[in-house]
């Protein structure tokens, strides 16, 4: 049998738990502020993250700091107080879901009778929808929701296949599951069928995090001499991103002579399609005809120069970091979350880039600053952490400390600067560095770098995002306009709405030169230290591009 959690309904476009985390702690923001949901709309930035973050932690009372157990749940209740309004939030996240390609082959495996018993924490209908198309209709799969989880027991009794149980229901069911007080009281009959069924079948489980006490509290229970007679496979990218309580789980069915233990997976489409490759029986055609829709990436040669005008071609505003740092520092103390990290840099005048997260503090800067400003909270180790590739791949706390850490490197080596009191990401041109020759390319392109309209000051500027994909590190920056007074936004929009194709491929032109140096050779280094760890990065002045293929 089979559980998956919400990492195999990404694949199909639905929203994951931490984007509707930070749609929750947004949607309290703004309401407790009376400001527009526009005014924070990038969730990926991580000073807007600390904004909000900062801001609810002060107002809220019980607020849970970030990562804590109970954090999702605190929330969703806070901004949707009634069950009415639950439902209603999950049903707008999860009806624009589609299977993926993942799905597809899960569809095969559930037609061949090779996948026979799937459980669920999520609240989508991808599976569903599948099955519809692999099997002819939902008539020919037992699903079994939290008011009739009868229906499905008594399937699997029968044996009759396949059988799916909604473990917390889905976004249609009165007795939605998703609130720590309602998880607490799942219903009862519900878990006692995942308990018997462990005693018979084996377990694979994909893309959950085991962060349910009401669902782990179940698989343990089952833990015993016999239990998953076929063996417990627990699917999983790394093994830093495994919740110790599943680590816990997987060691206790070892030692009662349970097959168990974890395999990696880079995907739920990655893994399926693994595992329907080494299927022998699959009817002729089924996966040829699969994998022709599925999509595929595949890295193209740069042309020569001078021939990009002579086929159609479209220029990707990212450019590849080619280099950045590896290791970074780890400060083990007692002091609090990432808002008293930065107040004690600051009491002494650091400049030193730094993130909170579970193991420590994670940070670049001089030591001698880093052990003066943690002294008063009992250093107990201060040592060197690589940085794990696979930790970049979302919104870790090594992503947060690259993304700052790029950030001051090239406002510390570039003629920019920002508006800090905005928390945002917009760089723009420092006016009394605007004849410098680095800058006569975009000067060209746009004739003015800064002025002022009505009194009051503007320059040209980027919006900078960090984004890791395909193995790689990117930079991605978008031109755009600083403005001291937002109010005189059609002054923006008129100068930017002129800026056509030629334009705008100008711009990503001259602005990849700005922030990479003329050849890509010009290290950023975001503090310039001489003792300590710096962080330096160098970028590559072609921006991505994607054209035809032959």
């Amino acid at each position: 049998m089979w559980l998956f959690g919400a990492g195999a309904s990404a694949t199909a476009g639905i929203a994951t738990a931490w984007d509707m985390l930070w749609d929750f702690k947004r949607s309290l923001y703004c309401s407790l502020e009376k400001i527009s949901p526009k005014s924070c709309g990038d969730l990926s930035d991580e000073k807007v993250q600390y904004r909000i973050q900062s801001y609810l932690e002060a107002h809220l009372a019980g607020c849970p700091k970030p990562g804590a157990e109970d954090e999702y749940a605190f929330f969703f209740e806070q901004a949707y107080a009634s069950d009415k309004d639950r439902r209603t939030y999950i049903e707008t996240k999860v009806k624009t879901g589609t299977p993926s390609f993942g799905h597809e082959c899960l569809g095969i495996l559930m037609h061949m009778g090779l996948v026979r018993l799937i459980w669920t924490t999520n609240f989508d209908r991808v599976i569903e929808d599948v099955a519809v198309k692999a099997l002819g209709g939902t008539g020919k799969i037992v699903i079994a929701a939290l008011e009739n989880a009868q229906l499905g027991i008594q399937a699997v009794n029968e044996d009759r296949w396949p059988v799916y149980f909604k473990i917390h229901g889905d976004f249609q069911s009165r007795k939605l599951k998703n609130i720590g007080s309602e998880l607490l009281t799942q219903d009862e009959n519900m878990r006692q069928s995942l308990i018997d069924c462990s005693r018979r079948f084996g377990l694979a489980v994909v893309g959950y995090s085991g962060r349910d006490d009401s669902v782990m509290d179940a698989l343990e229970k089952s833990l015993s001499k016999g239990a998953f007679p076929e063996g417990l496979f627990w699917f999983r990218r790394n093994a830093k991103s495994t919740y110790p309580r599943v680590s816990d789980f997987i060691e206790k069915a070892k030692s009662l002579g349970i097959e168990a233990d974890f395999v990696e997976a880079e995907s739920f489409d990655e893994l399926f399609n693994d595992i329907v490759t080494q299927i022998p029986d699959i009817p002729d055609g089924t996966l040829q005809t699969l994998r022709a829709q599925k999509p595929k990436l595949t890295e193209a040669p740069m042309a020569g120069a001078g021939t990009l005008g002579s086929y159609p071609v479209l220029r990707l505003n990212a450019i590849p970091v080619i280099e950045y740092p590896s290791v970074m520092r780890l400060i083990e103390c007692g002091i609090g979350g990432t808002k008293e990290v930065n107040e004690a840099l600051t009491a002494i005048g650091s400049k030193a880039i730094a993130v909170r997260s579970k193991p420590g503090v994670l940070c670049f800067g001089s030591d001698a600053e880093l052990k003066q400003a943690f002294a008063k909270y009992r250093i107990a180790n201060f040592d060197v952490k690589q940085i794990d590739a696979d930790r970049l791949k979302f919104h870790s706390a090594e992503f947060g400390l690259l993304y700052d850490a790029i950030i001051a490197a090239i406002l510390r080596s570039r003629p920019l600067v920002t508006d800090h009191k905005r928390g945002t990401r917009l760089l723009y041109i420092n006016k009394a560095r605007q004849l410098e020759p680095a800058l006569i390319p975009l000067k060209d392109c746009v004739r003015n770098l800064t002025g002022t309209v009505g009194g009051v000051n503007w320059a040209e500027g980027i919006r900078l995002k960090l984004d890791y994909k395909f193995g790689k590190l990117w930079l991605l920056f978008e031109p755009a306009i600083w403005i001291a007074d937002e109010s005189l936004k059609e002054f923006v929009r008129k100068r930017m709405a002129s800026r056509y194709n030629q334009d705008w491929n100008g711009l990503l032109a001259s602005w990849s030169r700005i922030l990479a140096g003329p050849d890509g050779s010009d290290p950023l280094r975001a503090l310039g230290i001489g003792d300590g760890l710096d962080a330096v990065f160098r970028l590559d002045a072609t921006t991505a591009f994607s054209r035809i293929a032959k």
